[in-house]
């Protein structure tokens, strides 16, 4: 364990990531306008670096960093909606809308003196708590780095909850691949995969009618394809989905 210092005007901390030379953190101050920011603390001197031009108005939520990217989440204010489905969480639930963000950590180390203004938007949508399972409060449920690209496992504004990948470094307007979305009432979770991709792994959560929380565990491959003993063969490769563990009790993957 060890204590860090520094200081800051955002003196309420929410949320942070590590890695060896930095701590990445979300934090906001009383009585602004604008109170929320996106802050890297140096672990050898203490100092802490303001990661976008301006404050948010909104709360921010440091989801996961890797070398080159760190990514967050902003949510706006909670707005009270009338339940409409068996899915409701009480009498009143709420929406928000809601943005996913990431930053490239490798294109501003020249210089402490450079302000992050190079962020980009992958995903926005509304989460409507009315119509997801009443476990769910976030419409994130997990982010895995792969190289330069990002696994999310997400709920849409229908209810609807998918595992994506976004190619990071594109510019705006990046369209994600849906590698698999959830039946009505499932939700994906914990997404890991290997260094290189070719392996994803991810869960699918689920409560019974006792309320008992089940989750099996998923996978996606992507195998070369042999060659054959005679006739033409074709070079790529095949992409295989499946079922990798169906016992109702395994949770959370991570390679």
């Amino acid at each position: 364990e060890a204590k860090y210092t520094t200081n800051t005007p955002y003196s309420h901390v929410v949320s942070a990531v590590a890695d060896r030379s930095s701590i990445y953190y979300t934090a906001y101050t009383d009585g602004a306008t604008n109170p929320w920011m996106l802050e890297q603390l140096d672990r050898t001197t203490h100092v802490s670096t303001p990661l976008l031009p301006t404050a948010s108005a909104n709360p921010l939520v440091v989801l996961g960093s890797s070398s080159d990217w760190l990514v967050w989440l902003e949510l706006d204010v909670l707005k009270a909606t009338t339940p409409e489905n068996k899915f409701q969480h009480s009498a009143h639930s709420f929406t928000r809308t809601w943005s996913l963000h990431y930053l490239s950590l490798t294109s501003q180390q020249s210089g402490p003196a450079i302000p992050l203004v190079n962020s980009q938007t992958l995903f926005s949508s509304t989460f409507n708590e009315s119509v997801v399972p009443n476990w769910i409060s976030t419409p994130v449920q997990g982010i895995w780095f792969i190289q330069d690209s990002l696994l999310v496992a997400l709920i849409d504004k229908s209810g609807n909850s998918h595992l994506m990948l976004f190619e990071l470094g594109t510019g705006s307007n990046i369209a994600p691949v849906d590698i698999a979305t959830a039946g009505h009432g499932r939700v994906f979770t914990s997404p890991t995969a290997t260094s290189d991709g070719t392996s994803i792994y991810w869960s699918e959560e689920w409560r019974s009618n006792d309320g008992t929380l089940h989750s099996n565990i998923w996978a996606q491959q992507v195998l070369d394809n042999s060659r054959p003993s005679h006739g033409a063969w074709i070079d790529g490769a095949t992409t295989l989905k499946y079922l990798f563990r169906s016992d109702g009790m395994s949770f959370r993957p991570q390679v």
